[in-house]
């Protein structure tokens, strides 16, 4: 892609954003590296909105969660499950930032089917689908916290020994 066109794409999305930023308490702003971040007013969460030089793809994205230091396989098979098809998350997908070792929401779309309408309606429930996943995590760990435990007896060997050895609640 050209750079004119790259800069007209830049100014569009400028307008989107500024357009959405009137619904919202805090004015955001596309920066010159094509990246809107912002923290939401309510929740806490961190967003960003990024359209790199050169792309027609416009990214959101947000960290949902750290890692679980425990229980991680399990933790991630619930992700995947829930990553499936995109379904319970309005087409968004989470991935794995290694070097934060945050779980982050992602969703992306094309500028040609894009409006200030459109942007705005799939910013603000990005919004959303991204509060909810992080609910939804925070309870999920929950739920695999309280199911699965080390017996007394790993607990006396070594961390490695004992995180190899977890056993299920009956």
């Amino acid at each position: 892609m050209d750079a004119d066109k790259s800069f007209v794409l830049q100014r569009k999305l400028a307008e989107y954003i500024d357009f959405a930023s009137s619904k919202v308490k805090s004015k955001l702003l596309l920066g010159s590296n094509g990246i809107c971040t912002f923290k939401h007013d309510l929740s806490g969460m961190e967003f960003a909105i990024e359209l790199p030089e050169g792309s027609d793809i416009v990214y959101f994205y947000s960290p949902i969660c750290r890692v679980p230091y425990d229980f991680t396989e399990h933790f991630f098979e619930k992700l995947l499950e829930n990553n499936l098809h995109g379904i319970a998350n309005n087409q968004a997908s989470f991935g794995l930032d290694k070097k934060t070792q945050n779980i982050v929401l992602t969703y992306s779309i094309s500028m040609k089917y894009l409006d200030a309408v459109a942007f705005d309606n799939i910013f603000f429930n990005f919004v959303k689908t991204a509060e909810k996943a992080a609910a939804n995590t925070i309870r999920w760990i929950s739920e695999i916290s309280s199911k699965y435990t080390l017996s007394e007896d790993e607990t006396e060997g070594e961390v490695g020994e004992a995180a190899a050895n977890i056993k299920v609640r009956a």
